[in-house]
């Protein structure tokens, strides 16, 4: 049997995607901001992922609207991960989200991305970003960030792995110090790994070892 057609509506979605793709993979000079708002963004499982892989060859675009396109909570931490490099979309200062059912999953994921990106603004609809994470019980490789003087051990030059993956109330455990490589250096423990960034100077979770890891202190999404 031959593939299923395509409904009207169908039709009408595909057509928006791919006609607002095109001017993120073209990377017009004159084209700065760019929207998606509309446009169905979770119809179709392969949208995100491409809208990802453009996001990487484009270097024009400042503003990019995702407003009420029904990206999910899946959908944001795919765009979160792609973003948290600034080689991705390196003149991208606003995202809109306004306008999609997400759940504080998400404003955890974009917290972290602030962290990684601070001069990146994201818009929810409801404010501004709560300082911390507002799921402390999440944790997101690629995503969980923490600054610098919030693990440094007093009057030393090393770090504690972060409260939320030793356990609060536990006795601290020490990073030890790894290779050092263009984007940062790493360290690690037996619950996790982590990379410092250059850009930054914040810790960011790469690995949990959820196995070790005290299991009151975090759950890996």
């Amino acid at each position: 049997m031959g593939a299923a057609r395509e409904s009207k509506e169908d039709i009408e979605a595909r057509v928006s995607f791919e006609l607002t793709l095109k001017q993120v993979k073209g990377n017009y000079r004159s084209i700065h901001a760019i929207s998606f708002k509309g446009v169905q963004l979770c119809r179709k499982p392969e949208w995100i992922p491409q809208l990802v892989e453009a996001l990487k060859e484009n270097d024009t675009c400042t503003e990019l609207d995702l407003s009420g396109t029904e990206v999910t909570d899946a959908g944001v931490q795919q765009l979160a991960v792609a973003l948290c490099t600034v080689a991705t979309a390196p003149k991208l200062v606003r995202i809109n989200l306004c306008d999609n059912a997400l759940s504080p999953v998400s404003e955890t994921v974009l917290r972290g991305l602030s962290r990684l990106r601070p001069k990146l603004e994201v818009s929810l609809g409801s404010g501004p970003l709560a300082d911390g994470f507002v799921c402390e019980k999440r944790l997101i490789e690629g995503l969980s960030a923490w600054p610098a003087d919030e693990l440094r051990v007093p009057n030393s030059n090393d770090f504690w792995c972060p409260e939320e993956i030793s356990g609060r109330g536990k006795e601290r455990v020490v990073l030890t110090k790894g290779f050092s490589g263009a984007n940062g250096t790493k360290y690690k423990c037996d619950l996790a790994v982590f990379e410092q960034y250059n850009t930054t100077g914040n810790f960011v979770l790469l690995e949990l070892k959820s196995a070790k890891a005290d299991p009151s202190a975090g759950t890996l999404v």
